[in-house]
């Protein structure tokens, strides 16, 4: 990745980047059961903007997706001031569970980054029909 400055303009040339790759594994943090149909939207860079979102499946996994990265020769040059890793943020949504968001999932040319998610139950909330049935069978006399 080169960056060039023309005046007050920065851009980012990525004619060098290579594919690595990413998949979200999403668990319950009480018993590690996996969560199904799990949301992940996946971002990279300052905007946010997500780049992909993908669901979990039965196992609580999202398919493997290639995502740009840095190419690993990177890693081997000594006077190489960039990262060889892409930085991306994952965010991930799953209903009766708190929403997590993980910045900083790093993924490397070539390689396949594994970003485990520990989602936290939201505390369960009583159900209106419930109390509709307890109102109901407390009014009632027994005989």
């Amino acid at each position: 990745m080169r960056y060039h400055s023309f005046d007050r303009v920065r851009i980012c040339e990525t004619t060098g980047m290579q594919d690595g790759y990413l998949r979200i594994d999403v668990v319950n943090s009480e018993n590690n059961f996996p969560i199904k149909g799990a949301e992940a939207s996946i971002s990279y860079g300052e905007s946010g903007q997500t780049q992909e979102v993908l669901r979990t499946n039965l196992s609580g996994q999202t398919e493997e997706i290639a995502v740009a990265a840095p190419p690993a020769l990177l890693s081997l040059e000594e006077q190489n001031r960039e990262k060889p890793y892409a930085d991306y943020t994952v965010e991930v949504r799953a209903e009766g569970y708190g929403p997590v968001k993980v910045k900083g999932t790093e993924v490397l040319a070539g390689v396949l980054a594994v970003q485990p998610i520990r989602m936290i139950p939201l505390p369960a909330q009583p159900s209106d029909n419930l109390s509709t049935i307890l109102r109901q069978r407390s009014t009632q006399r027994l005989y």
